[in-house]
């Protein structure tokens, strides 16, 4: 297993479908109630799983009026407010731990929103020539196992590029990447990646992306998380230096897709679920999975039995 130090998280998108929450609040600060019990925004949820992967530096990937903001927060409790947390050491105990992150954290712009694939070119003087891991500042990445989403895909990393991935149906092919490819008969839950489609539709898929031990209308998807290597950055740089597509975006999946031609590249499905809390549904269900899966659990449980026995005192009871 080789290391993977350094961490890039795409943060730039102004959370349009959000609004108009997102007019007061950038979207990478929504506030949610973690697995430990602890309110928190989203970017720092994410920042601690990149940490829970073995990363020692994080680079936030955003639009430049997000560097005040995440300097302010990551600096703990403001002076002037420390009056206010006397006898509360456990939040003079997370303001340490906010700083301690802020240690870590590098911040680089990215002049405007070109896509997922031009934010993680943005990052690449910051990664050099090492290993890097990319997870999404707007997912939010929920274990079933004893490790750490980020955990189980550093451990998968050999020095080859990897892909978090997850199974999905056609009814949701609209909506992530697709990976094409070989399975790894001596290596549980990991393929050979040969190619990954951009939200192809269900006849591509199907003609494209079947894969041996799934069942007919199943497919594999991005899970929001990767490590790469370095080539990955030769392959972003020469989409950016050339013509831009259309006047579009940058695709990351695009790039992906080039470098599995020219390096060996592998997949690995995950044990755990991944949230997009970019609509008001994804949020929702984010949070209703922190809750029942954290140290809350009996009482987000019971507080959802007794909103519905409120509220829908007709229906069936919540299983």
């Amino acid at each position: 297993m080789a290391a993977v130090s350094k961490a890039v998280i795409p943060a730039a998108g102004f959370g349009t479908r959000q609004y108009p929450a997102t007019g007061c609040v950038r979207k990478p600060f929504f506030p949610l109630v973690d697995r430990d019990g602890r309110t928190k925004p989203i970017l720092q949820i994410v920042i601690e799983e990149a940490l829970a992967g073995g990363a020692q530096e994080v680079c936030l990937v955003g639009l430049p009026p997000m560097e005040g903001p995440c300097r302010r927060y990551f600096s703990g409790i403001p002076e002037e407010l420390l009056s206010a947390f006397q006898g509360k050491q456990w939040a003079l105990e997370e303001s340490d731990r906010l700083v301690e992150m802020g240690r870590r954290l590098t911040f680089v712009p990215q002049p405007e929103p070109l896509g997922l694939g031009h934010a993680v070119w943005c990052a690449r003087r910051w990664v050099g020539d090492e290993p890097f891991m990319v997870l999404l500042g707007d997912h939010v990445f929920v274990s079933t196992s004893q490790q750490s989403c980020a955990a189980q895909l550093a451990g998968a990393f050999d020095g080859h590029a990897v892909t978090a991935l997850v199974p999905i149906g056609e009814e949701d092919l609209a909506r992530f990447g697709v990976v094409r490819g070989r399975v790894c008969p001596d290596r549980p839950g990991m393929l050979l990646a040969e190619g990954f489609l951009e939200k192809p539709d269900p006849e591509t898929a199907r003609a494209r992306c079947r894969l041996e031990g799934l069942s007919d209308g199943q497919y594999l998807a991005h899970f929001g998380m990767h490590v790469f290597t370095p080539g990955l950055l030769d392959v972003l740089d020469e989409m950016v230096r050339g013509d831009r597509p259309g006047g579009g975006e940058f695709e990351l999946t695009r790039a992906q897709d080039v470098l599995c031609r020219r390096e060996p590249y592998m997949g690995l499905v995950m044990q755990g679920a991944h949230y997009d809390i970019g609509t008001p549904a994804g949020i929702l269900e984010a949070q209703m999975a922190l809750a029942v899966s954290g140290r809350l659990r009996r009482e987000a449980l019971q507080m959802w039995r007794r909103a519905w026995s409120r509220l829908a005192p007709d229906g069936p009871e919540p299983a």
